[in-house]
This record gives C-alpha cells, structure tokens and sequence, in this order.
C-alpha cells in the first residue's frame, strides 16, 4: 500500500512541475511573438577584405640611359595622353644622330660618284665592243673593259646597300633620341615620380634603382582587390554586385560589381604548405567620387550571390540549435557529438519543435530547405523564452508582423 502512495505521489509530482513548466509566475503561458512562413528574397554575401588599387596604370620606365634634365609634372597633377612629362639628358643622342647623318650624307655622294663611274664604263664597254667588232683592239682588252664595267655596276649596288643599312641606323638613332622625352601614355594623374632632376634613369626589367620614373594612374577606374576564400569563391561570379567599406569611412558603402575572379590562389612560399586557401576577386567600382581613396588603402566587401530566388525563409533568430550525442563504436562505447537545428511551430496555442535544414542565409534571414512549410506559424522571439518552451507547450502568441492571421 505505501508503494502505491509512493508512486502515486512521484506522478503528482511530475504533473505539477510539468504545469509548472507550462505557466510563468503570473500563473499564465508565457507570451511568444510569431511569424507566418513565406518565401522571401534573400541577399547572400560573401564577405571578403583586400585593398584598392587603379585599374589603368602606367608605370613609366627609361629605355635608354641618361640624366634626368628636367620633370615637367608635380605629384596629383593631371596630365593628358602625349603629355611631356620628363625629359632625360640628349647630348649623346644628339651626337649620334648627327654622325650618322653625316654618315647618309657621304654615302649619298658615294653613290653618286659609283654612278657616275658606272655610266663611264658602260660607255666604254660599248666602246669596246664596237672596236673589237673591227678588230682595232684584241678580245683580252675587251674582255678587261667589259669586267670593269660590271666591277662599277657591282660596286653602285653595294653602295646602295650601305646607304640603306645608314639610313635605318639613323632611324634607330632618331628613335633613341625620342625616347629622351618621357610622354604620358594615358589621361591620368601623377601618382608617384621616381626621379630627381640629376639622377640617371637606367632601363632594367629587374627593378634596380633608376628603373622607374613615374606612375599615371586613371583614378576613375579604381578597384577593389579582395581574398575570398575557397570555400565561397565557387558562389561567385563576375557581374554580381557588390558592397566596398574603405578602411577611412566604413559607414559609407561604396557599389560595385565583380570584374574578376582569379583561377588559382596567390603564389606565396609562407602559403605553400597551408590548407587554407583564398583567391582574389577585383571589383569594379561604380562611377562616383572616389577622390578620398587612395591606392594600397585597406578595404572589406560584401559579394551578392544567389540573387534572383525567392526561398522559403525564416528570421534568423527563429532558428536554434541543439547538440545531441550518438554512439560512434558500440563495441568501444565512443560518442560524438552531432549539433542539429529547430524552429518552434506555434499549433493550436501550444508550441511543437520542427527539425530544419537550413541553407543560403542574409542577415535577416535564412533559407529552410525542409522541415516547415508555408503557412507555418514560428515562433521568432523573445529568445530568453524560447530557450526554455518545450513541446506541446501552451503559449500565449501575439503578432510580430504583417501577415499574421
């Protein structure tokens, strides 16, 4: 007979702590805020961190070697495509184009004198010809004659040869003369000058000093070169917009799109042995004032992907999660842990716990591929209550937006 009073008194116990459970303090169900179930327009991002830099560039360098005699331009001055900008010392030049001018100049006369000499024994030859027809001279002297006369044609050929190889060495001349005067390749704006009046500029592909002169930048073509990494560089795709925050003024977003995306990671030696890997995506910016942005400034930006859909989606804050443990190995008695996530289904005054599976995710909302269905009634807050609902909980639900019935 006590037993029976013992387990009588154990279920009365349960049914109170459950009722308990059921009301707050008040002695009433907790009140909840729902939301009805709808597909939504979600905008994913893909983030990503990077810095700016210009899109059209021009980075000036010597292609012969002298003194810079004078810079024509000042740092964050405009200059315009054919612009003088520098001009390099021009005596050595000069000098050796006006050799090699004298040197077309006396081939020239060269050539003149082997005409000259060529129309002399072509009339000798001719000459020749018409006394040893009369046997007024031996065929040895006609035949001496006549090898004169293709000596001279000989030698006229040669002399046009060489007057031609003079000529393109004075056009190579000229050409290096030219190249004392450093001209602005693109409308820009002096972003950098290398060069002092008085230092020598020296041509060199391997960045030794001297190698470079100035950079021309086209500051309306600014970009943002971020790291995206690899596990979401496959949801992007060029022409998609895009969200830059410079480093300076990060409340002030800047619209681009996706110009860019690399096919293999940065070649790095420290990279070489990681796992993790990122790859850089350039983002052209939209035409605006981007005066304030400089090259090299750090920046952080957000890719819209998967634009278009319009999902089944829930607040994020409606979706929570648990941890349970499974066994791994019965033989070992090994466990791990599996997280997986939930909405509460309002039905009926009380609350039921819907198992989901989540997707593509703003910051509002996220994607619920399966476990709920439009129409559902969701509860979306407050969260310190739906922490501690359980099933078949009796809840008091008020509206927390449009479309609520």
């Amino acid at each position: 007979m006590n037993r029976r009073f013992v387990i009588a008194g154990v279920a009365l116990t349960i049914a109170v702590g459950s009722l308990a459970l059921a009301f707050n303090s008040s002695g009433t169900a907790p009140q909840v805020e729902l939301e009805v179930v709808e597909k939504r327009a979600l905008r994913a991002t893909v983030l990503g961190s990077g810095t700016f830099d210009f899109q059209d560039t021009a980075a000036l360098s010597p292609e012969v070697i002298g003194r810079v005699r004078e810079v024509m331009v000042k740092e964050g001055e405009a200059v315009q495509r054919g612009q003088l900008v520098m001009v390099l010392d021009q005596e050595t030049q000069k000098a050796e184009v006006e050799q090699r001018e004298s040197l077309v100049r006396q081939k020239e006369v060269d050539i003149e004198l082997q005409t000259a000499l060529l129309t002399l024994r072509q009339q000798q030859a001719r000459r020749s010809t018409e006394l040893v027809a009369s046997r007024l001279i031996d065929v040895a002297s006609h035949e001496q004659v006549q090898h004169e006369a293709e000596l001279a044609r000989l030698q006229l050929a040669a002399s046009r040869e060489e007057l031609r190889q003079s000529r393109a060495a004075l056009a190579q001349g000229r050409e290096s003369l030219s190249k004392t005067d450093i001209r602005a390749p693109i409308t820009g704006v002096v972003t950098a000058i290398a060069l002092k009046v008085g230092e020598t500029a020296v041509p060199s592909s391997t960045g030794i000093a001297g190698s470079s002169l100035m950079t021309i930048a086209d500051v309306s073509t600014m970009t943002a070169t971020i790291k995206v990494d690899e596990m979401d560089v496959a949801r992007v795709k060029t022409g998609q917009m895009a969200k830059v925050f410079a480093g300076s003024a990060a409340e002030a977003p800047i619209e681009g799109r996706v110009e860019r995306i690399a096919l293999a990671p940065p070649r790095s030696g420290m990279e070489s042995g990681s796992t993790e890997r990122s790859y850089e995506v350039e983002i052209a910016l939209e035409e605006g004032d981007h005066a304030s942005l400089r090259t090299g400034m750090s920046c952080r930006a957000e890719i819209f992907v998967d634009e278009g859909r319009e999902p089944v989606a829930v607040p994020v804050q409606a979706v929570m999660t648990e941890t349970i443990e499974e066994a791994d190995l019965p033989s070992r008695g090994d466990k791990q842990a599996r997280r997986r996530q939930y909405v509460l289904v309002e039905i009926g005054g009380a609350v039921l716990r819907r198992y989901v599976e989540s997707g593509m995710s703003d910051d509002t909302y996220v994607e619920i591929v399966s476990g709920i269905a439009l129409g559902d009634r969701i509860v979306v807050g407050p969260a310190k209550v739906m922490r501690h609902l359980r099933d078949n909980q009796a809840v008091d639900a008020v509206l927390a937006g449009p479309g609520l019935p």
